[in-house]
Order: structure tokens, then sequence, then C-alpha cells
């Protein structure tokens, strides 16, 4: 057996001859043993050197030493490096990494700068830039010394490096800080409800995950688009429950019956309108009866306080009595005044602008729907739903509360009144 293939049983890299005799090894076990104690005891002498005793990363490689004829000796070697292009690849992967974009969009950047040799495409994933990202050998020495200047990890523990480093000590400790933190940019799915104004979640109470864009794409290039529960608890599983696949087309459809059920008639629009305008114009007229009500009243209560001290001075009432009678005048004149500013505050035309903008919306909802764009459909229905979710293949959903209220009188067939809600959302 030769000592140039050994394979060291208590580590993680392969031995190759660099740094030992090109030598038969013993046969025994006890020779083997020694050789493994040689090589160990190698490897360690080459890190408190300074130099990585395995393979190197991405942009460096290991340099035999050469002679005074300029011939590589038989043992030892540097690592030289870093080559132009990884220098290129990493220093761009690190902006974009501090400016917080995601691994997805680290990836797909520099494959689109052509900054990616073309050997390291096929490989080039995002587990890789995460490796290389997090791996201490691109960085410098805070304080270089007696040409140390880099530093390297082996058999876990840090060694001080003297190959040539691609990201300061600073640089480094900015990089570091990024990963364990969330990104400020991050992948955007394509899905039709994966992002926007309108996303879904799980029906069920004890689940209530994000409903999550998950593509079926077929050889042919043909994409299918389906949604389906994240299950981060594990709720559905524990069940026992399939996973369920929702075509993203057949939500929408679904939740176009919103449309359906607010859409308004010419006639019915205008006939609430009126009502609206008529119940407007009382409710204005009711507070101004009011505001005048309560500034009687304050005026009463101010000729009330007039008499109390009067009595006061000419001395009929003693301290106490007056102090006792003059607080419970002023408790009842505070209490008017607030009352005084709640009815100074009239209905103002906004309520009536809006109504107008709501029945106006609800008169042409089915032409607004018709004829326009998935996206566009599924942003003109985030105005009139809300709490979309899934349960299992259908989809369940409540309308906004202006339009709960027409949905209501268009399915009733009611045409009373409409009152102003005393808390509108």
């Amino acid at each position: 057996m030769r000592i140039s293939s050994l394979t060291c049983s208590l580590g993680d890299c392969r031995y190759h001859g660099a740094g030992l005799d090109r030598g038969e090894g013993t046969s025994n076990s006890a020779g083997f043993r020694n050789s493994v104690f040689a090589i160990q005891a190698w490897t360690l002498q080459r890190c408190r050197n300074g130099w990585h005793p395995s393979r190197v990363p991405f942009g460096y490689m290991q340099q035999p030493v050469l002679d005074a004829n300029g011939r590589p000796k038989r043992r030892g070697s540097t690592v030289v490096g870093p080559s132009p292009e990884a220098v290129r690849l990493l220093r761009r992967e690190m902006g974009l990494r501090l400016t917080g974009h995601s691994l997805d969009l680290i990836r797909e950047t520099c494959l689109a700068e052509k900054l990616v040799p073309l050997a390291l495409i096929p490989h080039y994933r995002r587990s890789t830039i995460e490796k290389r990202l997090k791996n201490v050998f691109y960085a410098a020495l805070a304080r270089p010394h007696d040409g140390y200047k880099s530093r390297f990890e082996w058999r876990g523990e840090q060694y001080e490096g003297k190959h040539e480093p691609v990201l300061t000590a600073e640089e480094w400790d900015a990089l570091a800080a990024t990963f364990g933190q969330r990104t400020a940019f991050k992948k955007l799915h394509d899905g039709l409800f994966a992002r926007g104004a309108l996303t879904l979640a799980c029906a069920v109470p004890a689940c209530g995950c994000k409903i999550t864009y998950a593509p079926k794409k077929k050889p042919s290039g043909l994409t299918f688009h389906y949604y389906r529960c994240a299950d981060g608890k594990r709720v559905h599983r524990e069940r026992g429950e399939p996973q369920v696949n929702v075509r993203g087309d057949r939500i929408l459809d679904q939740l176009g019956d919103a449309v359906d059920a607010v859409t308004l008639t010419e006639d019915i629009a205008h006939t609430i309108a009126c009502a609206l305008n008529q119940t407007h114009r009382a409710a204005t007229a009711a507070k101004r009866e009011a505001v005048t009500l309560y500034k009687a009243q304050l005026a009463s209560l101010d000729d009330k306080e007039n008499r109390i001290v009067d009595l006061f001075a000419a001395g009929s009432i003693d301290a106490d009595p007056f102090k006792r009678q003059q607080a419970r005048v002023r408790e009842e004149r505070d209490a008017l005044f607030d009352k005084l500013q709640a009815a100074e505050t009239e209905a103002d035309d906004a309520y009536l602008v809006t109504a107008d903008r709501v029945l106006e919306l609800a008169k042409n909802a089915k032409q607004l729907w018709e004829g326009r764009t998935p996206a566009e459909q599924r942003d003109f229905l985030a105005r009139l739903v809300c709490n979309p979710r899934l349960d299992g293949r259908t989809v369940r959903f409540d309308l906004r509360k202006p339009f709960a209220v027409l949905a209501q009188m268009h399915g009733e067939g009611k045409r009373g009144r409409p009152r102003r809600d005393s808390n509108p959302c």
C-alpha cells in the first residue's frame, strides 16, 4: 500500500503525497497507525506555519514550492491566489448581502451580470453561496504580523494564514452579522395570491397558516399554478389529512362571487343615494338643535354659579356649602361642554362623497370585473373582500362593511332607509 493513496481515518481529507516521501508503508497495524500519526503531525505543523493543508476554497490553489532551479520540490506547497474572477464574484456577493439581498437574489444577480465562471455555473447554488460567504478563509486578520495576514479553519480550530485575503476584517464582521437576520430584499414569487393586496390563509382555526404558491412544472414547459396550506404547525400532517392543491384560476372564480353579491342596478343605487342624502340632512339638523340646547344650558349654569358667588359674598352661606355647590355646578358644566364639542362636529360632505364612491363602484362592479387581467381582478377584489381563507378546496371570505350592507340589501330585497353606522370601517 502506498502512502500517497492513504486516507486519514481521523480527518476529512485525502492525503495526496504532499509533505511526505513517496515510500512504501508498512503492512502491519502499527505501521499504519504510525503513518496516520505522521500525517496528522504534518497537517498540524502546516497549519501552524500559516498554510492550509488540504483543498483550498474557490479562487485559490496549492502551488508546489520551487527549488533554486525553478523545479517543484518533492514536498511542500503554498497557497496562491485569489484569482481575479473569484475576487469580482465574492465582492459582488458580499455587496449584495450587505444591502439586504437574499441568497436567491444574489444568485440571480450574479448570473445575470455574468460574474460566475463557466465551470462554476452548474454548481452555483444558494447553498454554495452561503458556504462561501461564511468561510473565514477569505477574511483578513485585524492585526497582520510576521507574514500572517489572513485566517482559515481546520478541524474546528482557526489558524492564522499567510495567503492573500479578499475581505478586510471590518467587511468580514459586517458580513457575518447579516446571517441570522431577516433580509430586506427577498425573491418574490410569481403566484397571483403569493403577494400583493390579497393573500389567503388556512380556514382551520388550529392552523391558520399562509396559503403558499406551489407551481407544478411539466417537462414540456407548461406550468400549473397551484396553492396549498403551508402547514407550518403540522396540523394537517398530524391529522393524517392529504395535501390539497387548488388551482389559482379556481380560487379567482370563487372570489369573483363577491362581484355578483355587491352589484346594484341603477334604480337601487339611486334610491339608496336619495335616502343617504335625506339621512345626512336630518342628522345635521339634529346636531344643530343639540348645539343650541347645550349652549342654553351652559348659560343657565353660568347664572347659577354667579348667584352662588353673590350669596357667599353677602354672607348668606358658609364656605363649605359654597365650595360643594360650586364644584357640582362646574362638574355639570364640564359634562355639557363635552357634549357641545361632540355636537359641533357636524356631519360634513366627506361622508356623502364616500357613499357616492361606494355606490358608483357597486353599479359598475360587473363592468370593472370583466375584461381585466387576473392581476387586475385580484386588486379589484382586494377592495371588496377581507379575511379570505381556504377551506379545503373552498374559498371563504367576508365582504367589507359598506359592501356587506349592500349585499344584504340586494340579497333580501330590502328597500329600507340606510342608516349611518356608528363605527364604520
